[in-house]
């Protein structure tokens, strides 16, 4: 299995963050404490690009619905973008596509 890498990306008020390989039961933490980190400054909008991302389980999936919750709770507009394949997939029938802000 691939560990998750993720790259953190300012612009203004703005952070992307950039994950790739694979999110996990094993793998989620450095997403989780990126979120945190995102959160801690002055941000207006947090951005997940999921891209680089092939694989995601039930661990990986609560780890996006709590990054959102997190977001809300500091009225920070959220979105993930470049979901694809199984990724993709999965969130959309699961209806989480839509509570997450899929993107594209």
């Amino acid at each position: 299995m691939r560990h998750l890498t993720v790259v953190s990306r300012s612009d203004g008020g703005a952070v992307t963050l950039v994950a790739s390989g694979e999110l996990h039961l094993g793998s989620a933490e450095p997403l989780r404490e990126a979120v945190a980190a995102a959160l801690r400054d002055s941000v207006t909008r947090l951005r997940l690009d999921l891209a680089g991302v092939d694989y995601l389980d039930s661990t990986g999936i609560g780890t996006l619905i709590n990054a959102r919750r997190r977001a809300d709770a500091r009225l920070v507009d959220f979105e993930v973008v470049g979901a694809q394949g199984m990724v993709a997939v999965l969130l959309e029938t699961t209806g989480l596509g839509d509570y997450l802000g899929l993107v594209g």
